[in-house]
């Protein structure tokens, strides 16, 4: 019965196989707010959308950051559209999580536990280590390198 169930739960929600997640970390600070990266790659035949995510240690918000008339700006925004076939980076200097009302911070060496809601997928916990920043620079250096005038 139990195999049963589980069957019928894969099957509930076939898009769940399609997502993969990669890069995914929490930069460490010591305030009240820090963010969260990762690449989702949607490998299936239809689009999905990342709704939301939740942690045990702060509320998670959804954000944006853009350059308009050459001030950075850092906006909430209801939803991160996921086409399919392509990866969507949340990194530094664009889209990310937001961790609002942290007690202590994110100190490196620390592992958390983010739940990603997605309209399709339905949801995905994913463990995402705290890292300095000098490391996660460099796992998002080519997806930062154009905000930032490295490369081409």
């Amino acid at each position: 019965m139990i195999r049963l169930a589980a069957a019928l739960a894969l099957l509930a929600t076939p898009a769940a196989a399609d997502l993969r997640i990669d890069h995914a970390m929490l930069r460490a600070a010591p305030a009240a707010v820090g963010g969260g990266y990762m690449v989702i790659h949607n490998d299936g035949p239809g689009d999905d959308v990342l709704l939301g995510a939740e942690a045990e240690v702060a509320e998670v918000q959804l954000h944006a950051m853009t350059m308009a008339d050459g001030v950075m700006r850092m906006d909430a925004i209801p939803e991160i559209p996921l086409p399919a076939g392509e990866a969507v980076a949340l990194a530094p200097g664009g889209l990310h999580l937001m961790l609002v009302g942290l007690e202590d911070g994110l100190r490196e060496g620390d592992v958390h536990a983010v739940t990603l809601h997605f309209r399709d997928a339905g949801e995905r916990v994913v463990e995402m280590p705290v890292r300095v920043f000098a490391e996660v620079r460099a796992a998002f250096a080519d997806v930062m390198a154009p905000m930032h005038g490295e490369g081409h």
